[in-house]
């Protein structure tokens, strides 16, 4: 199989702790998938992973403590939606977290299937979220797909745009929870944003090709 791994390693952090989140695909995953968070943080203490299962469901938790080299990984959780977070998700396009309280960490999501392997870093919320993205669209490959989340606690939704085109109508997200957008027009801008500015999203974009799939995350405007 061909091999993915597109972005950065994220580092994110105060003394205050760290939150990342990433949104889990279901689009072009199989139900052979497997996936887990590998941290490193800056002390000791532990890592709390949680995934949120669509429909409202009752998040899944564990915490796994960081090792004497400080690190953790969620395939290490005791409870089995932690252990692979594809299991947590149940086949659905979702919201997954991580939380380490005790300072700074980086954070990588891995991901395996028939589409290859798939290694993310993951910024810190507050790098990775806000109110409007602007997403260079070129080739659709065998297909391209805009993965947006809704981190905070209440509902939210959100407007496409193509190019100069209209705007499309809104997309409702509820809280804690993520969509799927698959991508039609090629060679082109798509932005998309919040109808409820004060709620912030992050936005994620998948490209697949034969027997790969690319996942990115796409970087919040503060001007457009």
């Amino acid at each position: 199989m061909s091999a993915a791994v597109l972005a950065s390693l994220a580092t994110a952090g105060t003394a205050l702790g760290s939150t990342h989140y990433v949104i889990l695909s279901a689009v072009h995953t199989t139900h052979n998938a497997e996936a887990c968070f590998n941290v490193t943080g800056a002390d000791s203490g532990a890592v709390m992973f949680t995934v949120f299962p669509a429909g409202g469901a009752a998040p899944i938790q564990d915490a796994v403590p960081l090792n004497a080299n400080f690190f953790a990984s969620s395939a290490s959780a005791s409870v089995p939606g932690i252990q692979n977070l594809f299991a947590g998700s149940d086949g659905e396009t979702v919201l997954a977290r991580v939380d380490y309280p005790q300072g700074g960490a980086t954070v990588v999501l891995e991901q395996a299937s028939n589409q290859g392997y798939v290694a993310l870093g993951i910024p810190s919320v507050d790098k990775a979220q806000g109110a409007t993205f602007i997403v260079p669209i070129g080739d659709l490959h065998r297909g391209t797909t805009v993965l947006i989340g809704n981190p905070m606690g209440s509902d939210n939704a959100v407007i496409l745009r193509y190019g100069q085109g209209f705007e499309e109508a809104p997309r409702a997200i509820l809280a804690h929870s993520a969509i799927a957008v698959e991508v039609t027009q090629a060679n082109t801008q798509l932005k998309i944003k919040a109808t409820d500015t004060s709620l912030p999203i992050i936005v994620q974009l998948e490209i697949e090709e034969t027997n790969k799939t690319t996942v990115a995350f796409v970087w919040p405007q503060t001007a457009l």
